[in-house]
């Protein structure tokens, strides 16, 4: 795992704020009426994990749907850190066993093969090409033959009217994403660049497909909405119809707060380029550029959001 599978805001408390803040718009994004995308039966799930739980939401979230409150569904919940998870007593109303474990390494024999269903958001910023290999063989070796797997993702890329995404079919080339002057390309010189420079996958949305199925896990479904920040937010609709308008803030918040980490580790690096072989190599630099895009933000932009329904087949 990379450096950043460690959270490290500042803020302990906001950064909690904010995850779960973000588990509400991408609730708004997506819309399922059950929380899980219509091609999974609640009623045929018994046991269940959310990885990378963070602040333990999707479980929680989970645990009270009444088609799994009025039944006895097994709960797990694991992160490679403890510090976000819910107070104790919270855990233990909700029925939810939260416990400490790296997606990447192999997990305690009793929970192998046993599990219904498995739930994974958001490690496109902290598993490199070798991660996802070993954390998507880890989990077929979680799932019962005919068990599901949730899985979403970003793509790592901003996008806007003028330059959308391609095509889930085309390829995604990285480096046109870099490539100009305007603030939108200074952005992707930190989101994509600093992907491309910690070893992250920039496009997972290309690529997931081929990835599961390495994974002898069968791709049921696919969606990749649109997701808006800043003033897109009144623009944009989730899959549903449903209104981003109450996230606008929340969205420039968190790009900011993106940015910034990246931007940070970057300079840890090596430093910034961008465009016209501009580089930037101290912090002053760097909360100029900041600084600028900032007040830019607001204007808004788009970014791609998959949501992937795996099954391990009953053969294997």
């Amino acid at each position: 795992m990379s450096s950043l599978s460690k959270y490290s805001f500042d803020n302990y408390d906001s950064d909690i704020s904010r995850l779960n803040v973000q588990y509400a718009f991408l609730k708004t994004a997506f819309g399922y009426p059950q929380l899980v995308p219509p091609e999974i039966d609640i009623s045929h799930v018994s046991k269940v994990i959310d990885i990378a739980t963070g602040t333990g939401a999707w479980a929680l979230d989970f645990a009270s749907l009444p088609d799994v409150r009025n039944r006895n569904v097994q709960i797990f919940a694991c992160d490679i850190s403890t510090a976000k998870f819910p107070p104790e007593e919270e855990r233990k109303a909700k029925g939810i066993n939260f416990f400490q474990q790296d997606v990447t390494e192999l997990f305690p024999d009793e929970l192998l093969g046993t599990f219904d269903l498995v739930n994974l958001m958001y490690l496109s910023y902290s598993l490199t090409e070798n991660g996802w290999k070993k954390a998507l063989k880890n989990i077929h070796g979680l799932l019962r033959p005919g068990g599901h797997l949730i899985l979403r993702e970003n793509d790592n890329v901003m996008y806007d009217r003028e330059h959308p995404p391609p095509l889930r079919s085309q390829v995604l080339d990285p480096a046109a994403y870099m490539q100009g002057t305007s603030v939108l390309v200074n952005m992707n010189r930190i989101l994509v660049g600093g992907a491309l420079q910690l070893g992250f996958i920039v496009g997972l949305s290309h690529r997931l497909s081929t990835m599961l199925e390495e994974a002898s896990l069968q791709v049921i479904s696919v969606q990749d909405p649109l997701v808006p920040f800043g003033n897109y937010c009144d623009i944009q609709k989730g899959l549903n119809g449903a209104s981003f308008s109450a996230f606008k803030a929340h969205t420039i918040e968190n790009c900011i707060k993106v940015l910034d980490m990246v931007s940070r580790t970057m300079m840890k690096g090596g430093g910034l380029e961008l465009a016209d072989g501009i580089r930037i190599v101290n912090e002053e630099g760097r909360q100029v550029l900041m600084e600028e895009i900032t007040r830019s933000l607001g204007e808004g932009g788009l970014m791609v959001v998959s949501d992937w329904v795996g099954m391990r087949p009953i053969e294997s």
